[in-house]
């Protein structure tokens, strides 16, 4: 599988993503990068203890990073998770709603492996 078919396998306008990064080369690394990146374990570890400031700032950062990348699916259900963990946040909903980045995470990954390895 291709980059590109990556992206539009996930439903993601891949001439965006190019236009925003430069180069196929740069969309590659950055993905490979993000496989290496521990906001995800941070945040399961978090939601898992109930650390709900850590859990928002390792959502917000994964919000922040799946945004730069077009990764629109797991963009959406972290920004919607980080927008629960802001204030006063509801144990449960923030299961829920972790549960979704989860499916999200492991989809999104996935598709990367498929493409870089």
């Amino acid at each position: 599988m291709s980059v590109q078919e990556f992206y539009e396998s996930i439903g993601v306008n891949y001439t965006d993503v190019l236009r925003r990064l430069g180069s196929e080369k740069f969309i590659e690394k950055y993905l490979k990068k993000m496989l290496d990146d521990g906001n995800y374990d941070i945040l399961r570890q978090a939601v898992e203890k109930g650390d709900f400031p850590e859990a928002f700032r390792a959502s917000h950062t994964l919000k922040g990073i799946c945004l730069n990348l077009g990764l629109s699916t797991l963009s959406e259900s972290s920004s919607m998770l980080t927008e629960e963990l802001r204030d006063d946040p509801d144990g449960q909903k923030v299961k829920e709603l972790f549960a979704k980045v989860e499916d999200d995470y492991k989809n999104i990954t996935e598709g990367i492996r498929n493409i870089l390895l």
